[in-house]
């Protein structure tokens, strides 16, 4: 067999087509080699959804004035100093 003992979790490579295994090898400090089978693809495609199932309900709780700093801060910039926004307001139109 194989002497085991000396080994750091840096010396280790997984190989595996588990996001699973991904999570908890990364998390005892592995390195690890993630194959991309439809398994996965399905898990990352589900895992996508949800963020941005949370992302739209994050944006749902905020007020109309935080989503247009957050979207475009210079929009709001603009709108809260109207001798700024004289002049760049064509060029945030743009």
């Amino acid at each position: 067999g194989l002497d085991l003992q000396g080994l750091a979790p840096r010396d280790v490579l997984l190989v595996t087509g588990s996001l699973g295994d991904l999570v908890e090898a990364s998390q005892q400090g592995a390195d690890v080699l993630l194959l991309l089978g439809a398994e996965v693809k399905r898990q990352l495609r589900t895992w996508t959804e949800l963020e941005a199932r949370h992302e739209t309900q994050r944006r749902k709780t905020m007020s109309v004035s935080q989503r247009v700093a957050e979207d475009s801060p210079r929009m709001m910039a603009a709108a809260n100093n109207p001798f700024l926004s004289v002049f760049q307001l064509p060029s945030l139109l743009a």
